[in-house]
């Protein structure tokens, strides 16, 4: 365990992150237009540290070498800060989180309260002790069960969702409508987006109370690679009733 300090001024006890891939992230970040307080980057760099030293007894993510997960787990989430930003104030659900990515960084940098929604108990129980060992990390909790479990008993209780690499537009749309207040938003984070897609998640959302409202596609500043932020807004009634059976979002999508 070494101490690093990095460009913004801060020092604190790293197991498997480097000062050279915390440069460059935070380099990246300036690339991309997105400013956080020192404060901030370090409780996100000390999450993402504490999650590398989980992995290494929990499968969190395939992604575990320095420089490449700071682009894909924190520089990759924050990407995310526009869209977030332009939502409506109140709780934030993270739908498939996995390691805690988006939600973590996403929740450290807004200060939302933000539910990480994952149905596999191991990696929640990683995540929550990786967060024990974070400050300050007392607004985000993690929730085990599928999003459609969930939309049971918190309908309507968040003003945003988020997914990143979960599932096809029309099946995100679908989970997500009963997680949302009216005029909450879903961000679908998305890589190369086809139309195809776009086309049927268009279709979905109206049958399940949605509506697209914003568009971004955009290249990542390092490694050029395409991404997508789709936006869908809560906007009305689902003329379907949900949520669904578990699972039916992805076996047998609306559109």
């Amino acid at each position: 365990m070494g101490l690093l300090e990095s460009r913004s001024d801060r020092r604190f006890h790293v197991k498997h992150l480097t000062e050279e891939a915390i440069a460059a992230g935070e380099a990246e970040l300036a690339d991309l237009g997105l400013v956080l307080v020192p404060e901030t980057l370090r409780s996100i760099w000390a999450y993402l540290d504490e999650v590398l030293d989980e992995n290494t007894r929990v499968n969190l993510t395939a992604v575990s070498l320095p420089a490449e997960s700071v682009r894909m787990h924190i520089v990759d989430s924050l990407a995310a800060l526009p869209e977030l930003d332009s939502a409506p104030d109140g709780a934030l659900v993270d739908i498939g989180s996995g390691g805690g990515f988006p939600g973590v960084p996403l929740g450290l940098a807004s200060g939302r309260e933000t539910t990480l929604l994952d149905s596999v108990g191991r990696k929640g129980q990683a995540v929550e002790r990786a967060l024990r060992r974070v400050e300050p990390a007392e607004r985000i909790r993690v929730v085990t069960a599928r999003a459609e479990e969930h939309a049971l008993t918190n309908g309507a209780a968040y003003a945003v969702a988020i997914a990143r690499a979960v599932a096809p537009l029309p099946s995100l749309v679908e989970l997500a409508s009963p997680l949302l207040e009216p005029g909450g938003h879903l961000i679908a984070m998305k890589a190369v987006l086809p139309e195809e897609e776009l086309s049927a998640g268009d279709a979905a959302a109206a049958l399940t109370g949605m509506q697209r409202v914003a568009l971004r596609r955009f290249t990542m500043p390092a490694g050029n690679e395409s991404r997508s932020m789709v936006v869908y807004q809560r906007a009305g009634t689902p003329e379907v009733k949900l949520p669904r059976r578990n699972g039916l979002a992805q076996k047998r999508p609306l559109a």
